[in-house]
């Protein structure tokens, strides 16, 4: 068979089927079947032997494209499962030595379609924000920092025409100017077209235009800076006081500490992160996530950092997220983590909200996002269904006179429907599309009629390109591996890749969700919450691990895994739930305990070079480091760096002396040319992505991290790894000393 290589995005997930189908035959052509556990042969059908593992019986099968491994034992049956891609790229030479500079720029991107966009295609990337004049639309295409514009709701997969954030449809760099977006997660417009509010999340503001401009990437008419505004609100009158009504009493207002179900403000905590914006051409309003707010002005500014009349506070409310509402007498507010509660709800008021106490007059489960229809029926998305009333709820009861649930639909953080030209549309943020039915559906299981992002319904653009959300990186020199807890996967190069986007050579479909990854001299291991998987040499032809730790170890009781590590010696595990550490000489047997355990009281991800081993916190306290050459069970670690400055290290990792560590909530990796300078506490000699205090605007793309969480040393490269609001796999090139970084 002879590698193919599609170059753009579409025509890669048009062919990926036929491919993965045609590879899986040649493959099973030319390879022999691999065998299952010692001494048992794999088999196919109903008929497969059982095998024992520890106690536990295990069926191995053969599945049409993958292989498959079931545990047998009770509870639900875990499978793994291999899916080979046959990917083509150029392998990556080794990189010289060299180093790192503040203003470095990475020189590759994975899990990604690259720094631009290829030409002439429709791609998204998680949309999750929709609006319509009623016969135009409005997507906010969040990751890929701008707003598209059909005049006219499209019919197809068609490109738009306008795009606001942006310059043309190739760019998508975030930026702070008056013309560009970063991260906007949701988009308004008026029903008479004259106003357009953007929630520009990242840069902590709304902007506005007076209707849609003739140009991609135009200004904004005005900008409402959040921070901007919390400062321009007088002491007399604090942010959760509206105007117009007496000044709160004393005993009313918020302490200066954290006060459950109250947000705090001033120059320490200001409004800042605006998720959602409503507005009906009268009035606007807009959801401060960080701040637990809902700001409203009655009327729609027309001047920059205008002071909203009301800044609506509610008890209890932590993470609001997204608006709904009339304009009249139906508004809705979405939040996704309640003080006390781990689930979702929407708040909901009957009227207009005036006052700043005025509670919500019921919850409904979930977050729920969507748009009036002209007769006034409501539609409202949720993350895996779609729900029409054709009067607004009245109560948490009240049912919905339609309830769909698309098997496409997968939205999360971002769900929201409109209805614009007679045609229903619908966020399927995951899986980076807008699904469209041509008409109202009629029934719970009508199927959608086409999709904006993908060329059919079915199209899974996210995991075709190579994508994956939140990804840990491991290498042992040879390979790349990246896991993700919230896709339950593991991709999986052969060799270092020189080519942006490359797709993986395998994908490992997990059981569980992996917490941490290792790599070393051609072993794997991954760690789940509660199970260590071992594989002793890379899974080219089945994903079946070689062997399963189960998690709970010298009787420690119920298991909270977080972290793993090896080396030529050791084997390591982090226990979050036993507050240790553990330590084994060797790769472990199944049935095998620790040789012993180090105490840490919130252990994360681990990493050891043979000399030293480094355990990033689970918790806020700064990472731990254990000495190698005398490490016994009373040994004493050594605390790394500032507390104050390394609190959301999410990883930590040590190459040729160098201390290189993830700063999630800093967004930046922090190296130490000496890992002695880290641990005695001097700052950081380079920080990767870093901006100053005074200037809040994102960097360009090959410059910014977006909370880095993870990093892996490889081919003389330094991989990062995003979370949560990018997911991109950057690669940084050293530079030789003496050269301009």
């Amino acid at each position: 068979m002879i590698p193919v290589t599609i170059q753009s995005v579409p025509s890669r997930v048009w062919f990926r089927l036929s491919l993965l189908l045609s590879a899986t035959v040649a493959m099973a052509q030319t390879n022999p079947v691999p065998s299952g556990f010692p001494g048992e042969p794999l088999r196919d059908g109903p008929g497969l032997p059982l095998i024992q593992e520890r106690g536990r019986p295990f069926r191995v099968r053969r599945m049409a494209s993958p292989f498959a491994l079931e545990d047998r034992h009770s509870g639900p049956v875990r499978t793994f499962e291999l899916e080979q891609t046959r990917s083509v790229y150029r392998p990556a030479a080794p990189a010289p030595k060299g180093v790192f500079g503040n203003a470095h720029e990475a020189d590759l991107v994975l899990a990604c379609q690259g720094f631009e966009l290829p030409a002439g295609d429709l791609v998204l990337d998680h949309p999750s924000g929709l609006a319509t004049d009623g016969s135009s639309l409005a997507v906010a295409d969040r990751w890929h920092n701008r707003i598209l514009y059909w005049r006219h709701a499209p019919e197809s997969n068609t490109p738009p025409d306008r795009i606001l954030g942006q310059p043309d449809s190739r760019r998508i760099d975030a930026g702070g100017g008056r013309g560009q977006l970063a991260s906007p997660a949701s988009v308004a417009l008026s029903r008479d077209g004259r106003v357009v509010a953007v929630a520009d999340t990242r840069n902590d503001r709304v902007l506005l235009w007076n209707g849609i401009p003739d140009r991609d990437g135009a200004p904004a008419d005005v900008l409402i800076d959040l921070p901007q505004v919390t400062r321009k609100i007088p002491p007399e009158q604090p942010p959760w006081q509206p105007k117009g009504l007496p000044p709160i009493a004393s005993d009313e207002r918020p302490s200066p500490g954290p006060t459950p179900g109250l947000p705090r403000f001033g120059p320490t905590a200001p409004l800042r992160w605006p998720w959602g914006v409503w507005t009906d051409g009268q009035r606007l309003a807009v959801v401060a996530t960080h701040g637990a707010s809902v700001l409203i002005w009655n009327r729609i500014p027309t001047a920059d950092n205008a002071v909203p009349d009301l800044v609506l506070v509610t008890p209890g409310v932590r993470s609001p997220r997204a608006v709904t509402s009339d304009g009249r007498g139906w508004f809705a507010v979405a939040e996704v983590d309640p003080v006390g509660a781990n689930r979702m709800r929407t708040l909901v008021w009957r009227s207009f909200p005036t006052h700043r106490h005025q509670m919500p007059d019921f919850e409904m489960p979930g977050w729920l996002k969507g748009s009036f229809l002209a007769d006034g029926s409501l539609l409202l998305a949720g993350h895996h269904d779609l729900r029409l009333w054709d009067r607004p709820p009245t109560a948490s009861e009240s049912a919905p006179t339609l309830h769909l649930r698309p098997q496409a639909q997968s939205a999360w953080l971002g769900p929201d429907a409109v209805v614009a030209g007679g045609r229903l549309y619908a966020t399927s943020t995951s899986r980076q599309q807008v699904l469209a039915w041509n008409s109202l559906p009629s029934s719970s299981n009508s199927p959608p009629d086409f999709a904006l992002g993908s060329r059919t319904v079915d199209e899974d653009v996210w995991s075709a390109s190579g994508r994956i959300h939140n990804p840990l990186l491991a290498s042992d020199g040879v390979r790349l591996f990246a896991a993700s807890a919230r896709d339950r996967k593991i991709l999986m190069w052969d060799r270092l890749p020189d080519d942006a986007g490359a797709l993986p050579d395998r994908v490992i479909h997990l059981p569980e969700a992996p917490n941490d990854i290792s790599a070393h001299d051609g072993r794997l291991a991954v760690t789940t919450a509660a199970s260590v998987y071992i594989w002793e040499r890379p899974p080219v032809l089945t994903a079946k691990p070689d062997r399963i730790l189960p998690g709970a170890f010298g009787g420690s009781g119920p298991a909270e895994l977080t972290g793993v590590a090896m080396d030529a010696e050791r084997f390591f595990v982090s226990d979050r739930g036993a507050g240790a550490v553990h330590v084994w000489n060797g790769i472990p047997m199944p049935s095998q305990e620790p040789a012993f355990s180090l105490l840490m009281a919130e252990p994360g991800r681990l990493n050891s070079d043979g000399r030293r081993l480094l355990a990033a916190s689970s918790g806020e306290e700064p990472p731990h480091l254990w000495r190698l050459d005398d490490l016994q069970a009373d040994s004493e670690s050594e605390m790394i760096g500032n507390p104050n400055r390394m609190r959301y290290i999410s990883q930590v990792v040590m190459v040729d002396g160098r201390l290189i560590a993830a700063n999630r909530m800093g967004g930046q990796v922090d190296i130490w040319e000496r890992v002695e300078d880290a641990v005695s506490g001097l700052p950081s000699d380079v920080q990767l992505g870093a901006r100053s205090e005074s200037d809040r605007a994102p960097l360009p793309l090959r410059r910014e991290l977006v909370h880095p969480a993870s990093v892996a040393w490889a081919g003389g490269f330094l991989w990062v790894g995003e979370s949560r609001f990018a997911s991109r796999i950057l690669r940084f090139r050293p530079k030789s000393p003496g050269s301009q970084p």
